[in-house]
């Protein structure tokens, strides 16, 4: 069954299953935000499960798409950067995952979500979406649902969530692909779908939680029942500089040191999984789940993901 590639080992859930088999040339699509600490590590999980679905689609004869949204004006509605400083860095991110697709020989889309939002339908679908949160009791509780915590007195924050309804829209995903909160988002759309023929049915897949390195077991309370965003260096509050790998400022020596002085379970084995998908993708094999010392892991980091992304530079 077709369906079947899609699972991964760094696949926690998938919504809506079982259309992957009626789904051809599919559109894949993922989104992320950012901040100004650097480029963690964490983030190729997503970026690598796409490039790794792509390449396996291409040997049955399919082409997908992929889209890569940086949400530069999102920082602007939580009034985390203005709008300049937001623009910079969404730029950056972009340009990052450009390098990446590159290293591991795959095409894809970046594009800043101040971009699309430039669109006639993109003001069309959030009018639509605006209607809808004023007059559906229902639809704007499971929106405002989807604020976070430190946000929900943010004027205006349930404007992020029907943006990020919109950009999915207008992507045209027929499958995104996030971290495990994300399907909050995702519900939400499906639900529209089932009322709406004009919106589309999308599918929801979701990677394994990301946790911080080189921290006590008791800090990981911190951490939540999601993990911590993958593409947000000072994610819950952890030190980037310390407790993550940023794949444009640390040094082998600093990665090394970092990785031996974790001793978390759950922080090593999702470094793992991580190597072995670039791993995977670099000499074009299976991706089998298998246990790394913390040596093997830096090997691998370093040869797999670092190295080529370093010849892009």
């Amino acid at each position: 069954m077709k369906a079947e590639l899609y699972k991964l080992p760094v696949v926690k859930d998938i919504l809506g299953y079982e259309q992957l088999e009626s789904i051809h040339d599919p559109t894949i699509t993922t989104g992320q935000s950012f901040d100004e600490f650097g480029e963690p590590l964490d983030y190729l999980k997503q970026v690598l499960y796409m490039v790794k679905i792509k390449k396996k689609l291409d040997k049955l004869g399919e082409n997908a798409t992929l889209n890569f949204l940086v949400a530069d004006h999102f920082q602007v509605i939580n009034n985390t950067y203005n709008y300049e400083t937001s623009k910079n860095l969404g730029k950056k991110r972009a340009d990052f995952i450009n390098k990446i697709l590159k290293a591991f020989g795959s095409g894809g889309f970046v594009v800043l979500s101040s971009e699309l939002k430039q669109k006639m339908i993109y003001s069309d679908l959030l009018n639509k979406l605006k209607e809808e949160y004023n007059k559906n009791s229902s639809f704007r509780e499971k929106i405002i649902g989807c604020v976070p915590e430190d946000k929900i007195n943010v004027k205006n924050s349930y404007l992020y969530p029907l943006e990020e309804l919109v950009c999915i829209i207008v992507s045209g995903a027929d499958i995104k692909v996030g971290p495990p909160y994300e399907i909050h988002y995702d519900a939400i759309l499906r639900e529209l779908a089932e009322e709406n023929p004009e919106f589309k049915k999308i599918v929801g897949i979701y990677t394994t939680e990301s946790f911080p390195l080189n921290c006590s077991k008791n800090s990981l309370s911190k951490v939540g029942k999601f993990g911590i965003t993958p593409y947000k260096g000072n994610s819950k509050g952890f030190d980037p500089n310390t407790q993550r790998i940023l794949m444009d400022k640390h040094s082998i020596t600093d990665i090394t040191k970092i990785i031996e002085s974790t001793d978390i379970d759950e922080s090593l084995e999702d470094l793992t999984q991580i190597c072995l998908l670039a791993e995977s993708i670099v000499e074009d094999k299976d991706f089998i789940e298998i246990k790394l010392t913390k040596k093997e892991i830096v090997n691998n980091l370093t040869k797999y993901i670092l190295n080529p992304i370093k010849n892009e530079s």
